[in-house]
């Protein structure tokens, strides 16, 4: 190497090191016009605090990342910037830019440090395999709406924990903010909380969550799901046709129009489909395909832009489903629900994301076209949610999530997560009354939606006029 070359080696490698930049901020964005449009206003936000402030989009600037929405896959790429400070927010977070940067600009970017707010389970719980039964002291992790921060220090040592020590809690991701904080835990790091990062607004906070509203006629949001652009599939078997299928139906599904239930054996009672695909107790991959194709075959529903798919112990609040929906592009290949994934890697090659079931699985026409079309069950009972979270992958259709989805049931989430947004759904009657649950934490009058099924029922009970006249 001259003199030359070597001086501007020598040149570039202290610019590189000496002008590190203070802040990269990760927005966890999805590929949707609603999101998009709120982490452009963030972006703006943090572009004019400071020169040295970096901002990502997860759906744009890590779109090779699997699993990046779970921020551990992302580590080992972020570690090659020479960042301070790494803040993950939600599109939905809001931000006192000056009280964040003050707060950063007092803080040693050397130490360990894993800020943001502080949840915790009243109870061991199943969605987190019963962590901590064993320990005296409860595992406290972030909400990703409220912002977390990592020292560029910690992302160093997580990046050179060995692979053995975090596999456990990596095969699955289920609850992603709950897994994250036991990587972090594993390195002997705590999660800091009670300094600003909050889940509502106060003088105090530089961070806090703010509910979506979903809105009628908005830049981002149509004018309005009905019952017309909607199909509603159920999936049952007959030893829960006078329970579950008699809580479903007086609750959730009366206020949909085309609701089916489909079973391993006719009922006229119900009544329900039968498929002529036997009844599985697990996995139910061939069920699942069979109500798509049922569904899409059927020309009563041609005008029906999204299928819904749920168990008969799912617990689903239509009106604010239907919100959501509207701030959705139904002509776009979508599948929506609470995201799960598995087979996450560090360098964010290897896993897939699904859309967990019992949450409820929704899929836009032209999503549920392609995978009846490309996909097939590998056996009846294969795991139908895995097998559509792969197929998506290989169609790139995207698997979009909302916090207000829930596969297990109320008790088995932090008070805090429920409280921050209104819940779609939740899954599992056991130990629990499913009908206060509806009625408590799901029911939400829709005058659309009643005036739609007043006008249902007057035309089924009305006497025609030719028969007035007769009486």
């Amino acid at each position: 190497m001259n003199k030359t070359l070597r001086l501007l080696f020598i040149f570039s490698f202290q610019l590189y090191f000496v002008e590190g930049t203070f802040l990269n901020v990760i927005i966890l964005s999805q590929n949707i016009p609603f999101e998009d449009s709120l982490s452009q206003n963030l972006a703006a936000q943090f572009q004019n605090l400071k020169s040295d402030i970096k901002v990502n989009f997860l759906h744009k600037d890590f779109q090779a990342v699997n699993g990046g929405w779970t921020i551990w896959p992302l580590f080992r790429k972020l570690s090659a910037n020479s960042f301070d400070w790494f803040l993950f927010i939600e599109p939905y977070t809001k931000i006192d830019g000056d009280k964040l940067i003050r707060f950063l600009e007092n803080q040693n970017k050397n130490e360990l440090l894993f800020f943001g707010y502080g949840l915790t389970d009243d109870h061991p719980v199943i969605i987190h395999h019963f962590y901590g039964y064993d320990k005296p002291d409860k595992l406290k992790y972030p909400d990703f709406g409220a912002g977390i921060i990592f020292s560029q220090a910690l992302i160093l040592k997580l990046i050179q924990a060995t692979f053995s020590e975090q596999s456990a809690a990596t095969s699955f991701a289920i609850d992603a903010k709950f897994e994250l904080a036991k990587i972090v835990e594993f390195a002997g790091i705590s999660l800091t909380t009670d300094i600003g990062f909050c889940l509502s607004p106060s003088p105090e906070c530089f961070t806090w969550f703010e509910e979506p509203e979903y809105s009628k006629n908005t830049s981002a949001c149509g004018k309005g799901i009905t019952n017309d652009n909607t199909f509603l599939g159920i999936k049952t078997c007959s030893k829960f046709h006078k329970s579950r299928v008699v809580v479903t139906k007086r609750t959730w599904a009366k206020e949909a129009k085309y609701v089916e239930f489909f079973s391993d054996v006719p009922d006229f009672y119900i009544p329900t489909i039968d498929l002529g695909i036997a009844n599985t107790e697990k996995g139910h991959c061939a069920k699942t395909f069979g109500i798509l194709k049922h569904a899409l075959e059927h020309e009563e529903l041609n005008e029906v832009s999204w299928f819904i798919i749920g168990d008969d112990d799912s617990i689903i609040s239509i009106s604010r489903l239907y919100k959501l929906l509207n701030c959705l592009p139904k002509v776009s290949k979508l599948i929506i629900g609470e995201k799960y994934g598995y087979g996450f890697t560090f360098d964010g090659l290897g896993g897939y994301d699904y859309p967990t079931g019992g949450a409820g699985m929704i899929f836009s026409r032209s999503a549920a076209r392609a995978l009846v079309s490309f996909c097939q069950c590998p056996s009846d009972d294969s795991p139908d949610d895995m097998i559509i979270g792969m197929c998506a992958r290989r169609l790139s259709i995207d698997i979009i999530h909302s916090a207000a989805f829930h596969q297990a049931r109320p008790i088995d989430y932090s008070p805090a997560y429920l409280k921050r947004q209104k819940p779609i759904s939740f899954h599992k009657h056991e130990e629990i009354d499913p009908y206060e649950v509806y009625a408590n934490l799901l029911y939400e009058r829709d005058e659309f939606l009643e005036n739609q099924k007043q006008a249902k029922w007057t035309s089924q009970h009305s006497i025609p006029k030719s028969q007035h006249n007769e009486l």
